[in-house]
């Protein structure tokens, strides 16, 4: 679908349509700190479906077609999110064991 603009110049019209109605892409929660073995799901929202989920390290963290994160080895690491469109949404994942403690200035041992 195409329409013209009051210079005359044109526009794809759905691709406007869309881009009005969608507002992002949001992913909850923002960011993930767990122990080794434990799992949250992720949840996308706002962007186009369907999602794909990728993780930077799978050492670190794995994820699952559906956003399960699973916490494999102590360290960081990153979750990427996408929609159809290709937009991307970034989420920290810190991995710890429970031995360990985390504070806002990083993780040591207890």
């Amino acid at each position: 679908l195409e329409a013209k603009t009051i210079s005359g110049g044109r526009i794809d019209a759905a691709r406007a349509i869309d881009k009005a109605l969608d507002p992002g892409l949001l992913v909850s929660p923002p960011m993930v700190h767990l122990e080794v073995r434990d799992e949250i799901r992720l949840e996308a929202s706002r962007g186009l479906s369907p999602y794909t989920f990728t993780s930077s390290d799978t050492g670190v963290v794995q994820v699952s077609a559906n956003g399960t994160v699973r916490a494999t080895g102590n360290g960081h690491g990153v979750v990427t999110v996408t929609d159809r469109r290709g937009t991307e949404v970034e989420v920290p994942v810190e991995i710890a064991d429970s031995a360990r403690t985390c504070e806002p200035t990083g993780c040591g041992a207890s």
